[in-house]
């Protein structure tokens, strides 16, 4: 398990500088995270979006990058389909949104499954840091799908699992939360959540251990978890919690971006290569530990480059 978002990067050790696309690229607090990224020499930025606009910034914060492209792009459309291009031509890249909406990247990215897609379904992973967890926690779709039916949680909880394979995790603890932990007729989602526990328990969906329906108390509070005699799998040590829709895991999300010292790292998922993810508010901080985890992500385990860690 890694306790912070630091110490992912720390695991890492030395990796190949990747080539990142960014996805509408005239944002101050993005290329700033992407300055820092680059002098620490993770990425080397193909910039998409209004040419003037982007070098405007650039000026008007004194950035500069060793190595850089920019390539101009009026629509959010054209954004997102130049970015796609991009990512396709250069082996060693990620991409990264900045100011297009998600819906345009994912359209973009839809229209190539052949070439980017490696699962039936793309969705949201969120790696999250919380002052009060022992660990990272990810969490998962706060961003992309509304209301999943049973396929396509099962879709999302392979998308997150495989995400923390590459992390290193061998079999990463996954609640399926709701508000209960019984089978409740009334309540698709307990039915859902008990389904896919038994193709755990099965053999059929593997690499992972699952439990659900759960809540959320019972997955993140070993006190909770001891005080209701809980003897689920997961027992206040979760690694990853899947919410029943967006509305739910995009509610959550955002309670654990407003906690206090919280940290945060987000991607899409289901894709070949890591697409970073966050929100438009997020902290120039949040959009840096994208850019490197993501990085460190596309480059896999047998690149080589000297080891740097964020300094706050």
């Amino acid at each position: 398990m890694f306790r912070n978002l630091n110490e992912i990067i720390e695991k890492a050790g030395k990796i190949n500088t990747q080539k990142i696309i960014i996805v509408g690229a005239e944002e101050e607090k993005l290329l700033k995270a992407t300055k820092k990224a680059s002098s620490l020499g993770y990425i080397e930025p193909i910039l998409v979006g209004n040419k003037d606009k982007i070098v405007e910034i650039i000026e008007k914060n004194n950035i500069n990058f060793p190595s850089m492209t920019i390539i101009d792009a009026e629509t959010n459309e054209e954004k997102s389909n130049i970015s796609c291009e991009e990512l396709y031509k250069h082996k060693d890249s990620f991409m990264m949104k900045g100011l297009v909406d998600t819906s345009d990247v994912l359209k973009a990215i839809l229209k190539r499954k052949k070439d980017f897609m490696v699962s039936n379904l793309i969705s949201h992973i969120s790696l999250i840091e919380l002052p009060y967890y022992e660990k990272i926690i990810g969490l998962s779709d706060t961003s992309v799908n509304i209301k999943p039916d049973l396929n396509g949680k099962i879709d999302i909880v392979k998308n997150s699992r495989d995400f923390f394979n590459k992390l290193g995790y061998e079999l990463p603890k996954i609640s399926i939360l709701s508000a209960i932990e019984k089978v409740n007729n009334k309540m698709q989602d307990t039915i859902d959540a008990d389904y896919i526990k038994k193709l755990n328990q099965s053999g059929e969906l593997n690499k992972c251990i699952i439990e659900g329906p759960i809540s959320l108390d019972l997955s993140i509070d070993k006190k909770s978890a001891e005080i209701k005699k809980y003897d689920g799998l997961i027992k206040g040590d979760a690694d990853i919690l899947i919410t029943p829709d967006l509305v739910s895991g995009n509610l959550l999300g955002k309670s654990f971006n407003y906690t206090p010292n919280s940290k945060f790292a987000g991607f899409i998922v289901g894709t070949k290569k890591p697409i970073g993810l966050t929100s438009r508010a997020s902290s120039i901080e949040n959009k840096l530990y994208s850019m490197i985890i993501g990085a460190i992500i596309s480059a896999g385990d047998d690149d080589e480059r000297t080891k740097d860690v964020i300094n706050n």
